[in-house]
C-alpha cells in the first residue's frame, strides 16, 4: 500500500487520495532481482508497484512512512504532480529546521 492511499497523508502533500488506486509501494532488504523473479514483476515506469532495495545493514525502519521519506520517494515518481509535491514538502521541511 502506498502512504498516499491514506487521505490525511495525501492532503499533507497537496494530493488527492484515490479510492480506486491499486498502487503498492514498498522496500526490500533482499536482492531486488529475487523479488522481481518471485513476484513476476515487469519493469514498467507507469506500473502500479514500486519496490526499493535498501542497502544491507541500513537500519531505517523507524523512518519509513515519515514525511521526509515519502517526499523523497515522491520525487522519484513518473507523475509530475507527485514529483512536485515531494519537492515542495522537502523545501517546507528544510525551512522548518
Amino acid at each position: 500500500m502506498s502512504s498516499l492511499e491514506d487521505d490525511h497523508e495525501a492532503r499533507q502533500f497537496g494530493l488527492v487520495q484515490s479510492a480506486e488506486s491499486r498502487r503498492v509501494d514498498g522496500y526490500t532488504r533482499g536482492p531486488l532481482d529475487d523479488i522481481v523473479r518471485r513476484c513476476r514483476l515487469v519493469l514498467n515506469a507507469g506500473g502500479n508497484a514500486t519496490v526499493r532495495a535498501l542497502p544491507a545493514g541500513l537500519r531505517v525502519d523507524h523512518l519509513l512512512g515519515t514525511l521526509p521519506v515519502v517526499a523523497v520517494d515522491l520525487m522519484d515518481s513518473e507523475d509530475v504532480r507527485e514529483r512536485s509535491s515531494g519537492r515542495d514538502m522537502l523545501e517546507r521541511l528544510t525551512r522548518e529546521l
